[in-house]
């Protein structure tokens, strides 16, 4: 392994070590306990997609790491480790504070973050671009689902959930 995909690794590995920790114990328990949006993709599955997550952040690091520098290269670099940590924050507001308020005000900061990811990525390395698309994509879906998500599970007046 090259001396960029160590750093990579490295960066991804601690990523998903907070990520855990930020989260803590009974992540399963918590998703089945909440009311899930229509298409709402069972546990596996959100364990690849997780597996995915760190493959192609691992990949756009590795191709950013030992090129980072120029300042569009090191803040396209900065912006990809920024959106690693704004993923273990959501896991902590999420899972451990079990705020679903919070947790859709910080799934939107997310995205903007991923935004400013790819636009850099598009200027600095077209190929990483390529690579995070999927993810974009993903992205698109996983906002929706945590805002609906807060509001099926949001306590109306009349002690129902939703609307």
């Amino acid at each position: 392994m090259t001396r960029s995909g160590i750093w990579a690794l490295v960066i991804c590995m601690i990523a998903a070590m907070l990520e855990g920790l930020f989260a803590g114990p009974g992540v399963r328990r918590r998703l089945a306990e909440l009311r899930q949006p229509r298409y709402s993709p069972p546990f596996p599955v959100w364990i690849g997609i997780g597996i995915l997550y760190y493959l192609i952040c691992f990949i756009v690091l590795s191709r950013l790491v030992d090129s980072a520098r120029s300042p569009s290269r090191s803040a396209a670099l900065v912006s990809v480790v920024v959106l690693l940590i704004g993923n273990a924050a959501w896991n902590l507001v999420f899972f451990r504070h079990r705020n679903l308020e919070r947790s859709a005000a910080v799934s939107v900061a997310y995205a903007a973050v991923a935004l400013t990811v790819a636009t850099l990525l598009v200027r600095v390395d077209p190929v990483s671009a390529l690579v995070f698309l999927p993810y974009l994509i993903y992205l698109s879906y996983a906002t929706w689902w945590v805002l609906a998500l807060k509001r099926l599970n949001r306590k109306t007046t009349h002690g129902r959930y939703g609307e």
